[in-house]
């Protein structure tokens, strides 16, 4: 019977499709001719010949393209014997396709829960009565959809008033009050499921649910709004991975005290006199390294992970990582770096296989993924010898956080140096544990360079071989708009970090520049976020009211232009810029690489020498007066 069912291909150029088989469901696919139903019907009943079963006619349907004739479906229809439908609606209960009207489409649980609740006699229950309805009926009618879909807002909005209805016996011809708003009833009305406490009377499964909650704990940290919800000797607040909790002892201060209490209500910063009066130094520094919110809302309780390992960022990052034209083994290890999978001694030391974690090259400090490669003293000659490496001199995040800046920021031909010296760095760590002999710095990097040049010559066709495409340099704004290019920079040394902003109109005349220097944050992405909020708040003092705002950063870009709240612990300074920005007549944010950024870059190189902050009106400082000149030119 090989070849009597054409079937169907779902693409040109790929293999055809004859049936698809789920549970005791079959779907057959043919042409819609006389002859290949005909096949069916014979394949059909040679089976019910061997089988001794029967095909159930009136559970058969069939469903037709819309390039069938209408004599031709009908013809087939007289074949066969069975009813033909539109579409195929439902599938075990639930829609099949899910259009933009996705209401309409989960409407039949509404009329279910709204059938269910209509036909109970609520005056003839009690309210104990009506509670387990409502839990053990109503509640499980959508619940078998939600497995699979996420419902929409308004439908649950339209089931939670109906349960409320129902529970408080309203109805159209007798209205009650509500006594207790929904949301009070809740099973953790004051917290969530953190919040509780072991029960000896709960559940194998709720018991199980209740041991995973203190591993999840580890990873959370309140992120500051008002401060009204974190308690300062008791919470997990600080940013630092190390350094989660205030270590100070409690002395002034009750030990019920909030973090509000720390924060100067009128300007919104932190009260440095009282920091340190009832901290130790090490703390002090931490907490004014958090940044503020300058429209503060409730405290939120976040996962404290490095930049690089939320959602969307990871996805991007994969993507640039494993399309990266390099050898599959430092691809490999560079997306193992990034994920914190190495297995360096700090790693090794969590998972109690060693003592300690300390570094043996440099024995100064704890041998993590970002020492290993890049911050160790021994690394850093090796780095030196690229141009571009003091850029990223100060990276104060984990590897990952360095990655995604290097990988999104600069050329191609950079990413590839960096990874295949990062890959040559670990390559050298592990054969120093194994025989204690460290090559010369400039062995390691011209071996590293010597590997990447190899595999480019002998994977590059040379057809495709071409010169870099030239950097695109500053680009003005549109007539009537002005532009602020922003930057961030850290200072290692210090603990410190820069912002530079500089705004320009469409001449490339220069309106003002700014450079600012604040405490480090606690990562790379918290620094480029504080530099938009700056560049937002400089534009309105400055009074360039319809402005173009570009950084470097494309994780802060993305991040701002979405529509979405961000739950990172800069979600709270991504929210600042978008409120800032509605004060503005018109405003864009728009990503470019750092050739077009470097007179932004080099102001927040200057913060280093800055006190506080430092202004200039229709001009530069003149250290960087040739960068803003190299700017001017190339537009002309």
């Amino acid at each position: 019977m090989d070849g009597a069912i054409s079937g169907v291909s779902l693409c040109r150029n790929r293999p055809k499709i004859t049936h698809l088989f789920f549970a005791d469901d079959s779907l057959l696919f043919c042409r819609a001719t006389l002859v290949e139903c005909q096949n069916i019907q014979d394949i059909l009943s040679l089976y019910e010949a061997a089988s001794g079963q029967q095909l159930n006619r009136e559970k058969t349907t069939l469903y037709f393209s819309k390039n069938t004739s209408q004599p031709a479906q009908e013809a087939i229809k007289l074949q066969l014997n069975v009813l033909a439908i539109r579409s195929y609606e439902k599938y075990l209960g639930l829609p099949s396709f899910i259009g933009r009207q996705k209401k309409i489409c989960f409407s039949q649980i509404k009329e279910r829960v709204w059938s269910k609740l209509k036909g109970w006699k609520e005056t003839l229950l009690s309210q104990s009565g009506r509670e387990i309805l409502i839990k053990a009926v109503v509640q499980a009618i959508p619940a078998y959809s939600m497995s699979c879909f996420k419902l929409p807002s308004t439908l649950c909005n339209d089931l939670e008033k109906y349960m409320r209805n129902f529970w408080w016996g309203h109805h159209e011809k007798k209205q009650k009050i509500h006594w207790l708003s929904w949301e009070s009833a809740k099973f953790f009305p004051h917290g969530n499921v953190l919040d509780t406490k072991d029960s000896i009377r709960g559940s194998y499964a709720w018991t199980s649910i209740r041991r995973a909650a203190h591993v999840i704990k580890k990873g959370m940290v309140w992120r500051i709004g008002d401060g009204n919800s974190t308690l300062i000797w008791q919470d997990n607040w600080l940013p630092d991975q190390g350094h989660r909790k205030i270590i100070s002892p409690c002395s002034s201060l009750p030990l019920d005290s909030k973090v509000s209490q720390l924060i100067n209500p009128q300007n919104r910063t932190w009260n440095t006199p009282l920091l340190e009066q009832i901290f130790f130094p090490y703390d002090a520094e931490a907490v004014q390294s958090i940044p503020l919110s300058h429209n503060p809302g409730p405290d939120e309780e976040t996962s404290l992970r490095p930049s690089s390992s939320n959602g969307e960022a990871q996805k991007t990052l994969w993507k640039k990582v494993w399309s990266l034209h390099l050898p599959p083994k430092v691809k490999n290890f560079l997306w193992r770096a990034c994920s914190e999978s190495l297995p360096t001694k700090l790693n090794l030391w969590k998972r109690k296989v060693l003592r300690n974690a300390w570094c043996e090259r440099c024995e100064e400090e704890v041998e993590d993924t970002s020492h290993s490669i890049w911050h160790c003293g021994v690394n850093t000659q090796v780095w030196a010898r690229e141009d571009w490496s003091h850029r990223f001199k100060g990276n104060q995040g984990t590897f990952g956080d360095l990655a995604m800046k290097i990988l999104m920021d600069e050329p191609d031909e950079v990413s590839g140096r960096f990874a295949t010296i990062a890959w040559s760095l670990w390559h050298e760590r592990n054969k120093f544990r194994l025989t204690p002999y460290t090559s010369l710095p400039e062995d390691t990097h011209s071996r590293a360079i010597a590997l990447w040049l190899e595999f480019l010559a002998e994977n590059t066709p040379a057809e495709t071989r071409k010169t870099p495409s030239p950097a695109i340099p500053w680009s003005p704004p549109p007539l009537g708009l002005y532009k602020a290019n922003f930057d961030g920079a850290i200072f290692q040394d210090s603990h410190e970090a820069g912002l530079g902003v500089i705004i320009r109109d469409s001449n490339g005349l220069i309106i003002a520049s700014l450079a600012q220097k604040i405490p480090f944050p606690g990562s790379v992405v918290m620094v480029e976020a504080l530099a938009a909020r700056r560049a937002v708040t400089f534009a309105i003092e400055v009074g360039t009211w319809k402005i173009e705002l570009e950084g470097d950063s494309e994780q802060i870009i993305k991040a701002i232009n979405q529509e979405d709240p961000i739950f990172t612990p800069y979600g709270h300074i991504i929210e600042d810029i978008r409120c800032a920005a509605e004060q503005l007549q018109w405003s864009r944010f728009n990503h470019t690489k750092r050739e077009g950024n470097k007179a932004a870059h080099a102001l927040a190189r200057l913060a280093k020498v800055s006190q506080d902050t430092d202004v200039w009106l229709e001009t530069v400082p003149p250290v960087i007066g040739d960068v803003t000149h190299r700017d001017f030119i190339l537009i002309q």
